[in-house]
């Protein structure tokens, strides 16, 4: 069997992660993506399985969390400050693009309203951790 390519998503909307993942399976059906409410989410999964994803995506602007602090505390754990980390916003603020790097992420992809649009950028985003 094909080994799968893991993205896990923290996303809290789920229309939001619905259209990620099924534009990244219709870019390719070798990965798999999981969505996760919280970092915290995240961390309690990974506890209990050895399948480490090559990407994390991780949402912004969370309903009760700082997204700048989820970024941090991402990149500060032992186990994923190896594992890239993009940023998924509607914020095309030049300050919270600058902020995401600057605390570790490795991009930051706009959720674009168009959907060819952002079948591009997902698609070089995916080519990154082929």
């Amino acid at each position: 069997m094909k080994n799968l390519t893991r993205i896990a998503v923290i996303e809290e909307d789920k229309e939001s992660y619905d259209i990620f993942a099924s534009t990244v399976s219709e870019l390719n059906n070798s990965i798999l993506t999981t969505r996760f409410h919280s970092y915290e989410n995240l961390l309690t999964y990974l506890e209990y399985t050895h399948n480490m994803p090559a990407l994390i995506l991780s949402q912004l602007n969370f309903q009760k969390d700082n997204g700048f602090e989820v970024i941090k505390l991402l990149k500060q754990n032992v186990y994923l400050s190896g594992i890239p980390l993009v940023v998924y916003s509607n914020s095309r603020n030049e300050d919270d693009i600058a902020k995401s790097k600057q605390l570790g992420a490795s991009n930051y992809l706009i959720k674009e309203p168009d959907y060819l649009t952002f079948k591009t950028l997902l698609s070089r985003l995916i080519d990154t951790i082929q």
